[in-house]
């Protein structure tokens, strides 16, 4: 019992500790984004609880869903999108999709651009912490 027990927790600490770049920032990603959905958006300040209950987590949403694609490519053993133009133009289709096609579908959706910014920036986050840095320390 106790060495079966040993052996699970050390190929999941293995496992854990072998998890693409990806996985590992989107994990944060999303333990943020769980904290500002159910805490910081409670916060009553003028433009910073204006921006964290509206463009915040569809900004997290960004940063996350380059995450969650490089992640699959990763895993999936295909070539994952590390240049700026191609992620930026990815993720702005994307972003499109999300708030003027499926609000189409969906009753609960709305539409708004500044969301389409807010996911922008997200990838632009994406891209400057995750690839460009990664490729500066390796270099």
């Amino acid at each position: 019992m106790w060495c079966s027990s040993c052996c699970i927790f050390r190929v999941m600490f293995i496992r854990i500790h072998r998890l693409n770049k990806n996985a590992k920032y989107g994990i944060v990603a999303l333990a943020i984004y769980t904290f500002n959905r159910f805490f910081l958006k409670k916060l009553n300040i003028a433009f910073i609880g204006y921006v964290l209950k509206n463009h915040f987590n569809d900004f997290l949403g960004g940063f996350l869903f380059c995450c969650y694609v490089n992640y699959i490519l990763y895993i999936s053993n295909r070539k994952m999108i590390t240049k700026f133009v191609p992620l930026l133009i990815f993720m702005f289709f994307v972003s499109l999709c999300w708030e003027f096609v499926f609000p189409k579908f969906l009753s609960y959706s709305t539409s708004d651009i500044l969301d389409v910014l807010a996911y922008m920036l997200g990838t632009i986050t994406y891209y400057f912490l995750v690839v460009y840095i990664d490729n500066k320390k390796k270099n």
